[in-house]
């Protein structure tokens, strides 16, 4: 007969093999938490009003909260933290825009030297993206939002003429920027039209296949201008 009496053993811990084809994916400790604080700003930001939608960083030059209203005069002359009556306004998503539409359009005061001498506030500084000079580090804009961060490319920076008609301002046909989904026949003309009315060449290209960032602003002296600054999605990163 064999003996019942148990031996001692030691604990072993037997790891799962790997198979050729399968990428060993490391945990990189320091992304994680940056990424625990950025969800934790997030989350903070959602918790004083469920208009926020993330945070727009467009290089060196805009780091901003970005909401969203029922229309788009909510947050026009408002400040979005206090709801008080603000003639800067807040940086604002179309009210019309899903996150996943082909165009996402967000709109921020340009505001004049004579109010600001900085030239800091709002979306004032995109004018500086007129110069060239000023686009190789400044090219990447991010969208922080509730589960990613989206990298976008600057695609086209541009100036439209505008008009008003009964107490609303549009767009003449083949520039309208806001349309939030295009179709294919459109998309191709109001992008030739946008190359064609371009301050430089980036190199960057664009089709109906990508996903779209519009970022729009006024311009200092002239009413009726626009200035557009259109990028491309290029990169899609999971926070949670």
């Amino acid at each position: 007969m064999t003996s019942c009496k148990k031996k001692k053993t030691m604990d072993v811990v037997i790891e799962p093999p790997v198979a050729e084809d399968q990428e060993v994916i490391e945990v990189n400790q320091e992304k994680l938490e940056e990424y625990e604080i950025l969800n934790k700003a997030w989350d903070e930001n959602y918790h004083i009003t469920h208009d926020f939608r993330g945070f727009l960083k467009v290089g060196n030059l805009i780091d901003l909260p970005v909401v969203q209203g029922k229309t788009n005069d909510t947050y026009l002359r408002r400040d979005w933290f206090t709801m008080n009556y603000d003639e800067e306004g807040s940086i604002f998503m179309d009210c019309r825009n899903f996150l996943d539409d082909q165009n996402i359009i967000i709109y921020g005061h340009y505001v004049y030297a004579s109010y600001d001498s900085s030239g800091t506030h709002k979306f004032t500084p995109l004018k500086e993206l007129k110069d060239v000079n000023n686009y190789e580090e400044n090219k990447y804009i991010t969208l922080q939002l509730e589960n990613e961060i989206r990298t976008y490319e600057i695609a086209i920076v541009f100036y439209i003429d505008t008009y008003v008609e009964e107490g609303v301002r549009y767009a003449y046909p083949g520039y309208i920027y806001y349309y939030t989904n295009y179709t294919d026949d459109y998309f191709e003309e109001y992008i030739n039209n946008a190359y064609n009315a371009a301050f430089y060449d980036t190199g960057v290209k664009v089709n109906t296949e990508d996903k779209l960032l519009t970022l729009q602003t006024c311009v200092e002296g002239n009413k009726d201008l626009r200035e557009i600054v259109l990028a491309k999605l290029v990169n899609v990163e999971k926070t949670r």
